[in-house]
């Protein structure tokens, strides 16, 4: 697989990804895709990436960076998603991350507290959770379980998916 930064043509497919009960929750709403435009393409401390697999948009990789925090997300398109890939999807995005960016510490992600099998996954690759939070997400009220990591040297080389 090929990781590189996303770029438009990529972002637009993104932005349409159309996923099946009960991960309708990440389809973006029609509402929310110019905001998800802005982000993707904003000087933020977000950075996209596109996650290839022979030429086709796999998945997508963000990582947020502050001097304080250092916070990933990510997804698998709707085809793929169910097919035993998470676990070297999740390693690749924690190394790929910490190569780019030059970071050893402490990885946080939030998950939506319905998405009980991605709370597994990182619970096996070494996440805790350390909190929840409510809040709005395109409008919609969710519960999101806050969980962090430590280093690993498992993640500390990216092989590719």
């Amino acid at each position: 697989m090929d990781i590189m930064p996303m770029n438009r043509v990529q972002a637009a497919e993104y932005v349409h990804w159309t996923y099946e009960a009960p991960y309708t929750f990440y389809t973006i709403p029609e509402e929310g895709i110019e905001e998800t435009y802005k982000d993707i393409f904003s000087d933020s401390a977000n950075h996209y990436f596109s996650v290839l697999n022979k030429g086709r948009l796999f998945g997508i990789f963000e990582y947020a960076v502050s001097a304080n925090d250092f916070e990933i997300g990510l997804g698998i398109c709707p085809q793929e998603m169910g097919k035993g890939n998470g676990r070297a999807f999740v390693s690749n995005c924690l190394a790929f991350g910490r190569k780019h960016f030059n970071y050893q510490g402490v990885i946080k992600l939030d998950v939506a507290d319905f998405n009980q099998r991605a709370i597994h996954l990182y619970g096996q690759l070494g996440f805790s959770e350390t909190g929840r939070e409510a809040r709005l997400s395109f409008g919609k009220p969710v519960t999101f379980i806050k969980m962090e990591t430590e280093q690993a040297d498992f993640f500390l080389s990216y092989q590719g998916c």
